[in-house]
């Protein structure tokens, strides 16, 4: 293993394991229910899902915005994109991208069971959501989604431009994502933080266990990039 790739991989490893122990404080404090984390998300919460029920126009924008996120469909946009990665060669990048949206879909699904938090209740509500709540799944699969895009930016991104723009654009569609379930008032802003350092968590720890740059570009390359 060459230095390059082992930096890269310590890199991940402590992005990622700085992301499970902000996840854990946020899960650990969640479990807990004090108050002040109930009026918080309640204070945080009832604004924009109230704005949201008062405009009908927002409200069909923010449901638009749930529908083509769904995580089943996220996962399917990036088997697609893995299988398009293993056409051009780049088999081991479109395994790492598998293996990011599913470990991602997963482990929002067992967490949720593990904490069992109801989802918010409120006076007029904008929408309706089953399951529990946290973490939020969306907010996963979205951030999931935004690392595979920022690391394949990186991989592949012919200019230094493109390549922060892919970046740039990444995020605030995360985010996006993420304040569109506080919207629709559906989730806690705590689950949706919860969600986005889960799915970018797993993302930067599924990089540390496994380097998506094809075997015979090791041993040529100083960075994950030109």
């Amino acid at each position: 293993m060459n230095d390059d790739v082992e930096r890269r991989r310590t890199s991940a490893l402590l992005g990622g394991g700085t992301g499970v122990v902000l996840f854990g404080l946020i899960a650990l404090v969640v479990h807990a229910d004090p108050h002040w984390l109930r009026s918080l998300d309640h204070g945080l919460g009832s604004g924009p899902q109230r704005f949201t029920a008062d405009h009908r126009w927002v409200l069909n924008l923010a449901n638009f915005v749930a529908d083509v996120t769904q995580p089943d469909y996220l996962v399917g946009l990036v088997l697609v994109i893995a299988g398009l990665l293993a056409l051009v060669g780049h088999w081991r990048a479109g395994v790492w991208a598998l293996i990011v949206i599913e470990a991602s879909r997963w482990g929002y699904y067992l967490l949720k069971a593990v904490f069992e938090r109801p989802r918010p209740h409120w006076a007029h509500p904008a929408a309706h959501a089953g399951g529990w709540s946290f973490p939020s799944g969306h907010s996963t699969a979205i951030a999931a989604l935004a690392g595979i895009a920022i690391v394949l930016a990186i991989m592949f991104s012919p200019t230094r431009r493109l390549r922060y723009r892919v970046i740039s654009g990444a995020l605030v569609v995360a985010a996006l994502v993420g304040f569109d379930r506080i919207l629709l008032g559906v989730h806690y802003p705590s689950d949706v933080l919860g969600g986005l350092l889960l799915g970018a968590s797993i993302t930067l720890l599924t990089l540390a266990a496994f380097d998506p740059l094809p075997h015979r570009d090791r041993p040529h390359r100083t960075t994950i990039a030109p």
